[in-house]
Parts: structure tokens; C-alpha cells; sequence
């Protein structure tokens, strides 16, 4: 739970932090797609589409 409460407390600064990096929105996506299924947790969230 600690984890879940952490991600969701700071997906917005992360996902800031990777658009000043460059990266495009699949990349993003594809990024914490992957956060989450290291963890186990769920996630559905649609491709973006650009």
C-alpha cells in the first residue's frame, strides 16, 4: 500500500520531470506501464494517442 500511496502522491512531478526530459507520450506511458507490472500492480490505462 505504501508503494501505491507513494506512486500516486507523485505521478504528476514524475510525469513533468519526464516531459522536460524529452521523452514523448508512449514513451511515458511505456515507462510507467513497466513500474507497475515490476511491482505487480494493475494497469489499464490506454495508449496515448499522438
Amino acid at each position: 500500500m505504501d508503494l501505491i500511496n507513494f506512486i500516486k502522491k507523485n505521478f504528476v512531478p514524475l510525469n513533468m520531470m519526464m516531459e522536460r526530459a524529452g521523452m514523448s507520450e508512449v514513451d511515458i506511458y511505456n515507462r510507467t506501464r513497466d513500474v507497475f507490472l515490476h511491482y505487480k500492480l494493475p494497469y489499464d490505462a490506454p495508449l496515448p494517442v499522438d
